[in-house]
């Protein structure tokens, strides 16, 4: 037990308490401005954080972002959940993904814009040899909608999953045959061509990369996010993950200009510059809203004559 009289004291306790602890400004500045001698256990600790209401220790949903729902009449009903610590977890029952229809636990949102990437960090699983946690694109929430998944078995190893149209049969592919942990899963998109990207890695670093798919997406924008079945409805499974991340991408080949590559002049007075390069080049700029590409600009914009830059 720690007497907490002084803020040293105090900031020792934190860094050398073996269980992560938050911690706010606040929190501190109660324990050491109070009067009274204090101690300090992890029990005390976890009391104090919960009471004061700094940080919570229950779980709580996934951020707003992510809506969660259960597909194909899935059983039993599951959820997402984080802690205090920002451990992840997602749990869902269902018979299965694959074949003609799906029963799963989807934790999901609109992909953000044209083209796009989400990735996650699996950390554990404990169910069924084939039971899996992953990523999905899904055109839609139907049980038999066309999809793209990457997914983790607790004996199975990684495997990638599509079905590329609407109520058509799911093929299986085992890209990695041996299960450790962590793995990290990557899918990146393009709403416009259906086409879908799978990776996986042991670090988050070197990817290698699976299969590439396409995928009818009737009405876009597609549902993209994090997927849990059991492959048993009389008991759920929980994976064990780090906070899933969902990135617009710029779209391939565009938003970018090269102003030392030979331009077009734009007008036939005075249009090159002392250097020999044209005297306007055209740029254009690409605007994305919550539901994807909405509008690009184009501007006829000068050179300066001392820099290859606007």
């Amino acid at each position: 037990m720690t007497d907490l009289r002084n803020s040293q004291t105090l900031l020792e306790v934190w860094v050398s308490n073996p269980a992560p602890l938050a911690v706010s400004q606040a929190l501190l500045e109660v324990w050491v401005n109070n009067t009274a001698p204090m101690v300090l256990s992890q029990a005390v600790a976890e009391t104090w954080i919960s009471s004061t209401g700094f940080v919570s220790q229950n779980p709580g949903p996934w951020p707003p972002i992510w809506i969660g729902g259960d597909i194909g009449g899935s059983v039993p009903a599951g959820n997402a959940q984080t802690d205090y610590q920002g451990v992840y977890t997602i749990t869902g029952g269902g018979t299965d993904i694959g074949g003609t229809s799906d029963q799963f636990f989807f934790s999901y949102q609109n992909a953000p814009s044209d083209e796009y990437e989400i990735s996650i960090r699996i950390d554990g699983q404990a169910s069924k040899p084939d039971a899996k946690v992953g990523l999905m694109v899904r055109a839609d929430l139907s049980a038999d909608a066309a999809f793209v998944s990457i997914v983790v078995t607790p004996a199975n190893g990684v495997k990638v999953q599509n079905r590329p149209t609407k109520s058509t049969t799911a093929t299986v592919t085992v890209v990695n045959a041996t299960t450790s942990y962590p793995v990290y899963l990557k899918l990146k998109g393009k709403t416009s061509t259906g086409k879908v990207e799978t990776f996986y890695s042991p670090d988050g670093s070197t990817w290698t990369a699976g299969p590439v798919f396409s995928i009818t997406i009737p009405t876009p924008p597609p549902k993209v996010g994090v997927v849990v079945t059991s492959t048993d409805t009389t008991a759920t499974s929980t994976g064990t993950t780090g906070p899933p991340a969902v990135t617009p991408l710029a779209p391939s080949g565009d938003g970018s200009v090269d102003w030392d590559a030979p331009q077009e002049p734009v007008d036939d007075e005075n249009t090159v510059l002392p250097d020999g390069r044209p005297k306007y080049r055209e740029h254009t700029t690409f605007v994305y809203g919550p539901n994807g590409f909405q509008y690009s600009i184009s501007q006829v914009i000068p050179v300066k004559p001392d820099s290859s830059t606007i």
